[in-house]
């Protein structure tokens, strides 16, 4: 029997350990660690023979294999001094970002799955109590000046280029992620509450939330956007968290509320900046710098592994990832920019590529178009704020 033997192969663990004969490194070569070799099983087995504090084994495995090493927080049934788990953040927060140590980004989207198992404490990824001690999104918002910036490519029969102009608004720096959202399902006035929906055409079947499609030992990553919402639940999502972080709006009048979904011109600049690049970064399509399919990272990833891909203003997750909803209609021409009615069951925009689709559609000139009830595994979003972010 399997199990059997990996438990035997855990106290054999465990003895070469006390005996100072075991190196993770031996298990997981540093130019592979992030891949599986067969000792995995065997590794959370062995944190279960600490049944009061596995920190022993965690410390073993933290710099070799944190991905192992957060699975065996979470599924060997030990306890684990709280000492530890903070000293793990502090080690692991700074790969996530660390080209030079952990080059590859299958490394860093490893990385990024340990600290969504333990809890991500990074500004913009986590959440915060309010004054009234209520968890919200804890939102980094990026500031983006107003004025011209290039709109469109030559060659894209919907997008065709010119020079918009808008005024200043701040975006969120990362798509909102699963610990965010999941404020507003557990808020009891929150994705229960009708008035959410209220003049949306979303139907009760597309009302209704569904698990996340992409879980690894069934542990949502908390620090991976979260996905698989439609468009209604992200406009729900957005009116819920105006009516948290600045009180009293009416609902129905896009202008007054604290947050919102980004148009899609709103979304384009602050993907592109102002000198007309194809992508948030220079140059040619890149699969180091954002989570495509030829990432072969295969799923979701941890906000903010891809530095070098971040956008002029330091935006980040807007090639790759997760399709990001806009709040605009689907049309041909960007005069027709203010027609966000949300009474319609018209397609709506979505930027940005994901991690399941062809690279081409990651450009920040690329649009595609679905109806506002689908979601997907790839479908997450971002949000806008114009002018004052509002408080918590």
């Amino acid at each position: 029997h399997q199990l059997l033997q990996e438990y035997f192969a855990a106290k054999f663990l465990d003895l070469e350990f006390r005996a100072g004969r075991l190196e993770a490194e031996r298990l997981w070569p540093r130019e592979r660690w992030w891949e599986r070799t067969n000792r995995e099983e065997s590794a959370i087995l062995w944190a279960g023979l600490y049944t009061n504090d596995c920190s022993p084994v965690i410390n073993w495995l933290a710099d070799a294999n944190p991905e192992v090493a957060a699975q065996c927080i979470k599924r060997s049934g030990a306890d684990i001094a709280p000492a530890t788990l903070d000293q793990l953040r502090a080690k692991w927060i700074p790969r996530l970002t660390d080209l030079k140590n952990d080059p590859s980004p299958l490394a860093r989207a490893a990385v990024g799955r340990a600290l969504g198992l333990i809890g991500d404490t990074r500004h913009g990824v986590n959440v915060k109590p309010n004054a009234d001690a209520m968890l919200l999104p804890d939102i980094d918002w990026v500031e983006i000046t107003g004025g011209e910036f290039q709109y469109g490519h030559k060659g894209e029969s919907d997008n065709l280029p010119q020079k918009l102009s808008l005024p200043a608004f701040k975006i969120s720096r990362y798509p909102i992620t699963y610990a965010q959202f999941q404020t507003f399902l557990d808020d009891p006035h929150g994705f229960a509450d009708p008035r959410w929906f209220e003049g949306l055409a979303a139907s009760d079947d597309e009302r209704q939330m569904l698990e996340q499609e992409f879980k690894y030992y069934d542990f949502p990553y908390t620090n991976h956007p979260r996905e698989t919402v439609n468009w209604y639940q992200a406009i729900a999502f957005c009116r819920w968290l105006s009516w948290r972080m600045g009180g009293e709006y009416d609902l129905k009048k896009i202008d007054q509320w604290a947050v919102r979904l980004p148009t899609e011109y709103e979304w384009e600049k602050a993907a592109r900046g102002t000198d007309g690049r194809l992508y948030p970064y220079k140059g040619n399509y890149d699969p180091a710098k954002a989570n495509t399919k030829d990432t072969n990272i295969n799923q979701t990833s941890a906000v903010g592994i891809f530095p070098n891909g971040a956008s002029p203003d330091g935006v980040m997750e807007m090639s790759g990832n997760v399709w990001e909803w806009c709040l605009s209609n689907y049309i041909n021409s960007a005069s027709e920019a203010k027609q966000e009615n949300l009474r319609t069951e018209k397609s709506r925009v979505l930027r940005g590529g994901s991690w399941y689709l062809n690279p081409h559609l990651a450009r920040a000139v690329s649009r595609n178009h679905l109806l506002p009830s689908l979601r997907f595994s790839n479908f997450g979003f971002r949000v806008v704020c114009v002018g004052r972010p509002p408080s918590s």
